[in-house]
């Protein structure tokens, strides 16, 4: 018998993600994070969408690994957050990881 998460997955696309906190810049409170997105057998279409809370960058197929990445205007609050990798076209192939700009 498979287990549940074995039957929920899509593929054997598999996707991981950096997150690297910049600076702070006081006169706005804001901050970047950039990351690399490291992947195998994406899916031939649709999009790959990394994000944070309402901030997002997104690309298009054809994929190519490995994919930099950048998120600006970010608000510094001193909390962890947690930036998430998805490609539309197989959801299945997520990834999250945790960012601090403290």
């Amino acid at each position: 018998m498979q287990s549940p998460d074995a039957l929920s997955w899509g593929g054997s696309c598999s996707i991981s993600l950096t997150a690297v906190a910049g600076s702070c810049t006081p006169a706005t409170n804001q901050y970047s994070v950039t990351g690399t997105l490291t992947f195998t057998d994406p899916p031939a279409s649709g999009t790959l969408t990394v994000s944070e809370g309402a901030i997002t960058e997104v690309f298009t197929a054809p994929f190519a690994s490995p994919q930099a990445y950048t998120l600006s205007g970010l608000t510094a609050d001193g909390a962890s957050h947690t930036v998430t990798a998805v490609f539309s076209d197989d959801v299945a192939c997520t990834n999250t990881t945790l960012e601090s700009n403290e």
